[in-house]
């Protein structure tokens, strides 16, 4: 396969995920990940900026020739580059490649609620940031498994991205997240009337796309008193 067939069917699997948040969450896309992605070799444009080469990441840090623009890249190794491509989620959704997916689904929700919450002039936290990355990592997953098979699999899924996940990321921020991410599902489940159908669900976008405008202290405060549920739970 030539790269520009690589590169084609990458750019595919990421619209697509883009597509889905957009529609989920109500917002435009002002500018695609694609346009973002920071290769090694840019690193000598870029030499105070420090990234592991091994991991996918969202690259942010300030201009310092003008202090109200902002450098944001997408680095994707190479490795996570061709398990997608050679294994592509839209195609078949499975336990082999469920791992790759969530990685690109986190990095694309971190990129995007960035840059809407910059355009807004506003600020988000590591916290925010890794509890939408969990959230949307099975939102995603369940859209494109009910797409395949008919079925969301929503439960299976949320027990195997909080249940059995191993932590690899050293960063408490990123286990609050999860922690929190489970909550919100689990809960969320319980109650699961209208949510089957994951892509389509008025009411499930309607928790989601409010939950998403809101600002951390204000969206944590619901997390933990489950008070979304108010637009699900008979009247």
């Amino acid at each position: 396969m030539n790269s520009n067939k690589l590169s084609s069917l990458f750019k595919k699997i990421v619209n697509e995920i883009e597509d889905l948040l957009a529609r989920t969450y109500q917002f435009p896309i002002q500018t695609s990940i694609i346009n973002h992605v920071f290769h090694e070799s840019d690193s000598k444009h870029h030499p105070d900026l420090s990234f592991d080469s091994n991991n996918a990441q969202i690259l942010l840090y300030p201009n310092k020739s003008d202090e109200e623009d902002i450098f944001i890249g997408f680095f994707c190794p190479q490795k996570l580059l061709k398990e997608l491509i050679y294994q592509n989620p839209l195609a078949h959704l499975s336990t082999n490649n469920l791992n790759s997916l969530l990685v690109l689904i986190e990095e694309i929700s971190h990129f995007h609620l960035i840059i809407n919450r910059i355009s807004k002039g506003r600020l988000t936290s590591k916290l925010e940031l890794e509890w939408q990355g969990e959230v949307d990592k099975v939102l995603i997953s369940s859209i494109i498994m009910r797409r395949q098979s008919g079925d969301s699999h929503l439960l299976p899924l949320i027990r195997k991205i909080f249940d059995q996940a191993s932590f690899h990321n050293p960063d408490t921020h990123y286990r609050e997240a999860s922690k929190f991410a489970a909550r919100f599902w689990y809960h969320l489940y319980s109650h699961r009337d209208g949510i089957w159908d994951p892509e389509n669900s008025a009411v499930l976008h309607s928790i989601l796309s409010k939950l998403y405008r809101q600002a951390w202290p204000e969206k944590f405060k619901e997390i933990l008193t489950h008070s979304y549920l108010k637009d699900i739970l008979p009247r």
